[in-house]
């Protein structure tokens, strides 16, 4: 027999997140019947998310040592899509305006006092 493995359940990570969404989802469905007493837990299901996203995060970092450098590579992947989403989400709502839009995607509302 096998011994139990992380790298195992990393290697299927998005197969398990997929079923850890679906169980939220169908927690919140509210279902009814013999059938959905597993999914009247549905905050196991977002732990389990949480786990394994954690799971992706430690083998992503231990490929390489380098926080500051991690980091930036996570910033450079998450936060131009994070900015052009809320661009185009701000000019389909019709009301842009450069200065909110700036201060909604960023930590300057803080600074701003907006």
């Amino acid at each position: 027999m096998k011994s139990f493995r992380l790298v195992m359940l990393s290697e299927q990570r998005s197969a398990i997140m997929g079923i850890a969404m679906i169980w939220v989802v169908l927690y919140h469905y509210q279902l009814q019947g013999p059938l959905a007493a597993p999914f009247r837990l549905g905050f196991t299901g977002v732990d389990l998310f949480m786990f394994v996203s954690g799971l992706g995060l430690y083998f992503s970092l231990s490929k390489d040592d380098n926080v500051k450098r991690f980091y930036k590579m996570r910033l450079l992947r998450i936060l131009p899509i994070y900015y052009l989403i809320g661009l185009v989400y701000d000019l389909v709502s019709g009301e842009f305006n450069f200065l909110t839009y700036l201060c909604c995607c960023t930590r300057y509302r803080c600074i701003l006092d907006i």
